[in-house]
């Protein structure tokens, strides 16, 4: 299904949705020049205390991310009598002050058709940077992202140069990436390390101190490799990449560098997948 379809069959499922839309267009054509849309917000719309809450732009179901089942929650809300959006800043997908159709045509012409974003914060959780007065009475999904989780995310493995059909320069390169709250920590407590089974040990490491949600960090190692030879070739080392804390991260009274997640601190890959690499 194309796009364009996709988002024609979420508007038109719910058949209250399609009559509405034909009465908003008629409104819009009618001789006091009014929005038929603007009439059915001021009939509906909610008082909403202003708060300062942070919210994902896009989320109005409080799923955690922008997808299309906001879209349709959102024209429920509008056409269907579905239920209020609890952060009606989230809804308010375009900033304008107002939730409307527009808001999820937006968000759906954003994910399908790759058309402009939502308005801040977006993509990730902040405080509404403008003063819309919409409010966000209740968000909990930027709970989940408060405690910081750096995690190993890859190993990758390239070839810089060749010398020969089996040898040449490698590089070795290890990810890391942010996946929950500001990491914020002190100098010398913590590092991202690269490992060479076998041969090296510890070959490359990087120190750290701050990492934003969703930051990447990269350690890497250039090493000469053949893959006819029998260190290579047939007994190839691991790679191993780890993330190291000071012991007294947890102990120092500083929240924001307690890793709530270190099941994902440590990753290894092959060099069997270097002699891959070579013809």
């Amino acid at each position: 299904m194309n796009p364009q379809a996709k988002i024609l069959r979420i508007v038109s499922s719910c058949a209250f949705v399609a009559t509405m839309v034909a009465g908003l267009t008629a409104r819009a054509e009618s001789p006091d020049g009014q929005d038929g849309m603007a009439e059915i917000v001021d009939l509906w719309w909610p008082p909403v205390a202003e708060l300062s809450m942070p919210f994902l732009r896009g989320d109005a179901n409080l799923s955690g991310a922008a997808e299309v089942g906001d879209a349709v929650f959102i024209l429920q809300y509008l056409f269907c009598r579905g239920t209020a959006p609890a952060c009606m800043a989230a809804a308010d997908v375009n900033d304008n002050g107002v939730v409307e159709m527009a808001d999820a045509i937006l968000l759906l012409g954003h994910l399908f058709l790759g058309g402009k974003a939502p308005a801040q914060p977006y993509p990730f959780c902040g405080k509404d940077p403008s003063s819309s007065g919409l409010g966000c009475a209740r968000y909990i999904a930027c709970r989940q992202l408060r405690c910081p989780d750096p995690a190993v995310e890859a190993i990758d493995m390239e070839i810089v140069s060749l010398t020969s059909r089996f040898e040449g320069q490698v590089r070795i390169t290890g990810r890391m990436k942010n996946l929950g709250g500001p990491f914020d920590s002190g100098a010398g407590q913590q590092s991202l390390q690269l490992y060479e089974q076998y041969t090296g040990g510890l070959v490359a490491h990087v120190d750290f101190e701050d990492l934003d949600l969703g930051e990447t960090l990269e350690v890497s190692y250039v090493r000469h490799w053949n893959a006819s030879s029998p260190s290579e070739g047939e007994f190839p080392p691991k790679y191993m990449v780890v993330i190291s804390y000071d012991p007294d991260i947890y102990m120092d009274g500083n929240e924001r560098n307690d890793d709530c997640n270190s099941d994902n601190n440590v990753l290894e890959r092959s060099g069997w997948d270097i002699n891959d690499l070579f013809d």
